[in-house]
């Protein structure tokens, strides 16, 4: 069905997120790298899309 809703299997942490949770603490997650060595940003660009769509939530 086009309308089906994908399910992800909860972590431990997921698990307990929501009793966490208030209106003072943001839910925005930031994820940062350095890298040590020069990169292909074609290469993360393609990679970043693959995972955009592996992952729709983040």
């Amino acid at each position: 069905m086009k309308n089906e809703k994908i399910w992800y299997e909860l972590d431990a942490f997921a698990k307990t997120y929501s009793s966490i949770i208030s209106e003072g603490r943001t839910t925005c997650f930031r994820l940062s790298a350095l890298f040590s060595e020069n990169i292909d940003l074609e290469v993360l660009r393609n990679v970043a899309i693959l995972l955009e769509k592996k992952y729709p939530f983040y």
